[in-house]
């Protein structure tokens, strides 16, 4: 997945500079494109796992919320 974008930057790097503004602007749609796919995946496979497993979801979401309250009452004590 990065050869070929590193190929086209290469590229673009012995293009005229018109061309190289084009391109820039299209790689940067692909990666924001990319980069939503995957956020998006991310999000529907917690989902998921939240689904099937609700009680061990809430128990991390408490134990980080303990580490949170925790660190949060060390910086007030120091």
């Amino acid at each position: 997945m990065v050869t070929p974008i590193l190929n086209e930057v290469a590229d673009l790097l012995r293009s005229s500079p018109r061309l190289l503004t084009d391109q820039a602007a299209r790689l940067s749609d692909d990666a924001i494109k990319a980069g939503t796919r995957l956020g998006n995946e991310a999000v529907d496979r917690v989902a998921r796992e939240v689904e099937h497993r609700p009680f061990m979801f809430l128990a991390l979401v408490l134990g980080v919320g303990i580490l949170i309250g925790l660190a949060g009452r060390h910086r007030l004590e120091t």
